[in-house]
């Protein structure tokens, strides 16, 4: 027995919104045996785009019965049926839910029938009931009524049943099956190949435009817990809805994938990624020859052209760098952008100054402290490379730094990695991504946390008080 069943409601979320409206037509595979309708109120005004999208008002609700004089009916109508319906997710969400409010739980087994007629009927221009409608003569009289909805879509399982060469119907109901928690447009053997591996997922919509890019240790299994009854807003509904195809890349381990949604994010900037997609607003320390010839040093937000010799988080901590530097290496404070008052820079009166800020200093000597200055730079980054485990037996992954920057991360076969270590080599398999703050804090978390088949190799020249464990402090 099916249980069809169309809802009208105040908005798009179910733990928010309540039912003003809603149909059931008990369904034997054959007839309609059973039905029942009724205006729902739902205690709250109904919002006017609402009220103008159904046509139904405040005032035709306000005799209605509320969901819990109803409730009976309702479940004793659907006990041992499946509930069906057009974007049935969507509809069970909110009856579950008016039932949760009253004390009482709804549980039935549910089949879509967007995803039944996908099925039964692909290809298809649209899968939207007022399309299938038109495509497969349902006459309905009036769309955004339940009643109609249900009879229209009641209809609609109808042809899907008698059209049904597949068993796609039987399919579908098994419990096993998870049929109906899929996204109505996800074909099922998209989801069927997804690997129980780490890596990054990619949501496609129907114009295969990328809306969403997650990562998971377990892929298979992250994107499920994506399309659970419960996921009841209406920017989730969009959202799921959106969702025609899904990709995905495997990446070995979790600090890769990681590192490479990071990279995709800012890439692609998907649709409904907001956790980091919105502009990385970092400082770094720029050097630059004016028109004197000498060489300067400035503090600039860090854009994705021309590279800073270090990055900050923050203004503050940027300055308080160079400041130390100007000092240590009797730097102009007006050549290092840290003072703009008339006449000579302070470092001057401290005799730390040699008189560059008036061009009484050579550039030629003046440029080669900031040289050394710079070169400092470089050599308090250190460079080195986490090797970790790889997508297949044999292979490893690898992330590399270079001078405290992030350059990107590739694969490598095992026996490659025990002979001698050679930094150049492993570039030339690199996939190489930016380097950006988040990437960095990502990086430091999986230093100080480092999995069981991580191994940290440092490969620039360092003194004798330094080693490998350095690395560690890079982002501490």
């Amino acid at each position: 027995m099916y249980a069809v069943i169309d809802i009208e409601t105040t908005g798009g979320k179910a733990h928010e919104n309540r039912i003003i409206e809603i149909a059931v037509a008990i369904h034997d595979g054959k007839n309609i045996v059973d039905y029942f309708e009724s205006l729902v109120n739902p205690g709250i005004r109904i919002p006017r785009f609402i009220s103008s999208f159904t046509g139904i008002s405040d005032e035709m609700v306000q005799k209605a019965p509320d969901f819990s004089e109803i409730s009976e009916r309702i479940a004793s109508m659907t006990e041992g049926c499946v509930f069906v319906a057009h974007n049935v997710n969507f509809d069970y969400s909110f009856v579950q839910q008016e039932f949760r409010s009253i004390g009482k739980k709804f549980e039935r087994k549910r089949i879509c029938t967007i995803r039944l007629s996908r099925k039964v009927f692909p290809n298809l221009p649209s899968y939207s009931l007022g399309n299938l409608c038109k495509q497969l003569n349902i006459s309905s009289a009036n769309f955004h009524r339940a009643g109609d909805d249900t009879k229209a879509t009641v209809k609609l399982l109808e042809l899907i049943l008698s059209n049904d060469q597949g068993n796609v119907v039987a399919e579908a109901i098994k419990k096993s099956s998870g049929e109906a928690l899929l996204p109505p447009n996800l074909n099922r053997d998209d989801y069927d190949n997804l690997p129980s591996e780490a890596g990054v997922y990619y949501f496609l919509d129907k114009k295969k435009r990328v809306v969403y890019v997650g990562k998971a240790r377990n892929i298979k299994s992250r994107i499920k817990s994506h399309f659970g009854a419960r996921s009841t807003t209406r920017k989730k509904a969009d959202f799921i809805n959106e969702i025609h195809r899904v990709k995905f890349r495997l990446c070995g381990n979790d600090m890769v994938a990681f590192l490479l949604e990071a990279s995709e994010i800012s890439r692609l900037w998907p649709k409904y990624n907001n956790a980091i997609k919105g502009p990385k607003i970092s400082f770094g320390v720029f050097s630059y020859h004016d028109r004197n010839g000498y060489n300067r040093l400035a503090i600039q937000k860090v854009q994705r052209i021309g590279k800073p010799l270090m990055q900050f988080r923050s203004i503050p901590e940027a300055r308080l760098f160079l400041e130390e530097k100007a000092r240590e290496y009797s730097l102009c404070l007006k050549l290092c952008n840290l003072q703009s008052l008339q006449g000579t820079c302070s470092h001057v009166d401290e005799q730390l100054c040699y008189g560059a800020c008036e061009t009484s200093e050579p550039a030629l000597s003046y440029n080669e402290r900031v040289s050394k200055a710079v070169s400092s730079i470089s050599e308090s980054s250190p460079s080195f490379v986490i090797f970790g485990k790889g997508r297949t037996a044999g292979e490893s992954s690898y992330v590399m730094v270079e001078n405290g920057s992030y350059l990107g991360f590739g694969f490598i076969q095992d026996e490659k990695t025990n002979t001698i270590f050679e930094p150049e080599l492993l570039k030339g398999f690199l996939e190489r991504h930016a380097h950006d703050h988040h990437v960095e804090s990502v990086i430091g978390y999986f230093l100080h946390n480092p999995q069981k088949d991580d191994r940290i190799i440092a490969y620039k020249p360092v003194s004798e008080a330094e080693d490998e464990l350095m690395a560690i402090g890079l982002f501490a």
